[in-house]
């Protein structure tokens, strides 16, 4: 070309504004405007962790979770001039046990020790990806270096203060006494059935609430200091009495009047 040229519209890949010095030959205008030079695609690698073992979640305070499996899916993601964005995977940390496999069995009771609830986690660690390539076969930026992507989502597992009401000796629930084992406030879970053999009917409400006085030792009503509600887990529905206290304070004993 005899004169530099700037483009003014989008034609092909060329587009408003792109440059042309003078002395550029019309092959390489053509080119350019017929067949331009494009970047891959590139998908980043992620994983997903699964437990194995089913998907419950949520157990009593006194029920054993035991041992769960768990296993993550990693993918490579992928460039798409050719090969994966991310190398293969060199390691896995699953809930803090780290092995060259994709799969670990967690203690979870011990994992969760004294405390209510315990989340498992898990990352991957990879090698170097494959080069991305451009539409003419030139290189496009770097190969992705080596790094770890973290896996999703976590898992929670953990352990509610469920109560489990039984029948007095006339047949009739009068009246349920518990001790919440905590220095927090409390969510209390009244449930039915269970077990099998001693279903109760629960009513919708308690009639009254008392916590022991340990100043005075007397028994008080504390009906005002809860707020009730329902909630369904595994095909449960439980009655749930959330105590007000915003502040910790020591672990009380509880009578629930029907």
């Amino acid at each position: 070309m005899d004169n530099a040229l700037e483009a003014t519209v989008n034609v092909g890949g060329v587009k408003a504004g792109d440059n042309f010095a003078k002395g550029k030959d019309f092959e390489e205008l053509f080119r350019a405007m017929l067949a331009p030079v494009l970047p891959p695609t590139i998908t980043q690698p992620s994983a997903k962790l699964r437990n194995t073992s089913g998907n419950r979640t949520i157990y009593g305070y006194d029920e054993t979770i035991g041992t769960q499996n768990f296993t993550v899916d990693f993918n490579r993601g992928t460039i798409s001039s050719g090969g994966n964005t991310a190398g293969a995977a060199t390691g896995y940390n699953i809930g803090g046990v780290v092995s060259v496999g994709n799969s670990a069995a967690l203690d979870i009771d011990a994992l969760m020790g004294t405390n209510t609830t315990f989340s498992v986690s898990a990352s991957v660690n990879y090698g170097e990806g494959d080069q991305p390539k451009n539409s003419d076969g030139s290189n496009y930026g770097s190969p992705k270096p080596a790094g770890s992507v973290n896996a999703s989502p976590a898992i929670t597992f953990e352990k509610r203060r469920y109560i489990y009401a039984t029948k007095d000796n006339d047949g009739v629930l009068k009246r349920l006494d518990i001790q919440t084992h905590s220095s927090s406030p409390v969510q209390v879970l009244l449930a039915h059935p269970y077990p099998a053999s001693a279903q109760v009917a629960l009513p919708v409400a308690a009639t009254k609430i008392e916590w022991l006085n340990t100043l005075n030792n007397q028994w008080e009503d504390c009906t005002s200091g809860f707020v009730q509600s329902t909630t369904s887990l595994d095909g449960i529905t439980y009655q749930v009495y959330t105590d007000k206290r915003t502040a910790s304070a020591g672990a009380r004993d509880l009578k629930f009047y029907f």
